[in-house]
């Protein structure tokens, strides 16, 4: 893969986080008529650092190593993408809750009632994340070849 063209993917990652985060957060308070629209674009950069920098933690790292290990994959980004938005709510769960051992790993009240409603929201976040970078990877092998000349 070209120098380009992977710092091209790595750009696409956090981008593509940030809009799904945004997406999936904003969405439901806006269509519930709960949040105006002016508040709600007051909001959206915070949900979007936020979308954009686990995206740089988790994603594209996972990305690199998903890329190199299951490169035949067709959905790859996508089934990943699920999986990565899951450990990045995760990461950021524990390691900002006081004592997170007791209030999170170890508890069974965390993961029979919180657990299961999140678990579903940040798939779709991943999901959506997986979805746009795919996009965003034809986009780019498009714009910049791949291999290199």
């Amino acid at each position: 893969m070209s120098t380009w063209n992977w710092a091209a993917r790595m750009i696409a990652v956090p981008l593509s986080t940030a809009v799904a985060g945004s997406v999936v957060f904003l969405a439901p308070s806006l269509h519930a008529g709960n949040v105006p629209l002016d508040d709600a674009l007051r909001v959206l950069p915070l949900f979007a650092i936020i979308g954009a920098v686990i995206g740089l933690i988790v994603g594209c790292p996972l990305v690199c190593l998903i890329d190199g290990m299951f490169e035949r994959w067709r959905l790859r980004y996508l089934i990943f993408g699920a999986v990565g938005a899951v450990l990045g709510w995760l990461l950021m769960e524990g390691a900002f809750a006081s004592g997170s051992w007791d209030a999170i790993w170890s508890s069974r009240t965390f993961w029979m009632t919180w657990a299961p409603r999140r678990i579903l929201v940040f798939s779709i976040i991943g999901l959506m994340s997986g979805l746009l970078y795919m996009g965003l990877v034809s986009l780019i092998d498009h714009a910049i070849p791949r291999e290199r000349w």
